[in-house]
């Protein structure tokens, strides 16, 4: 016979097994995107800020990238490396869900803070 917890451990299970799988799917989805402005399919390289200015004006968006350097490029080197664009993305108030939860509260492992 089930009992209730066999029943908390299979759920808890199937949602680890479920994080596991979002997580992976999202890192993949920002190296995708960090890939195609300019950096490597590995998370090497850097974002170029006029691919960034290029795909932005095809959308009709204006992106002060001299801010964005200013604000997310952490070790000072003019160009924002993988880990200094997860950060860039998680800040985004875009990257929010409807209701106000935000999209990165489902599974803190994917947290980034500012790059060190």
């Amino acid at each position: 016979a089930l009992t209730m917890d066999d029943l908390f451990s299979i759920v808890l299970k199937k949602k680890q097994r479920f994080l596991k799988t979002s997580q992976n799917g999202k890192r993949k989805d920002l190296l995708d995107a960090f890939h195609n402005l300019g950096g490597n399919v590995d998370g090497t390289g850097y974002v170029n800020a006029q691919r960034v200015k290029d795909i932005a004006s095809q959308f009709d968006l204006q992106i002060d990238t001299h801010s964005m350097l200013r604000e997310y490029d952490v070790d000072g080197n003019k160009a924002i490396d993988f880990s200094e664009f997860l950060y860039l993305m998680q800040d985004q108030p875009e990257h929010q869900i409807p209701d106000g939860e935000n999209s990165g509260d489902f599974d803190k492992s994917m947290d980034v803070g500012p790059p060190k």
